[in-house]
């Protein structure tokens, strides 16, 4: 009954937290409370959106042989 007690009390706890302090609680965890840009970068593949050409057949795939995307957090976008 005491487990279950200490596991409420600390559940509720963390329900009470609001989402703002949460998100500025793991952004100063992660020392990213300066980050102005990112950048990142990789290769694989997708697929179309949507319905495929036939409904027997899989949706088309498109390789990505390489992409990079940065977003910059300093522009509103």
């Amino acid at each position: 009954m005491a487990v279950l007690a200490i596991v409420m009390l600390l559940s509720w706890a963390a329900i009470a937290q609001d989402a703002k302090t949460v998100i500025a609680n793991a952004s100063k965890a992660m020392a990213t409370d300066n980050l102005k840009s990112i950048e990142y970068s990789g290769s694989g593949m997708d697929f179309a959106i949507g319905q495929a050409p036939n409904p027997s057949s899989p949706w088309p795939k498109f390789i990505d042989k390489t992409y990079t995307r940065v977003i910059n957090f300093e522009t509103p976008a």
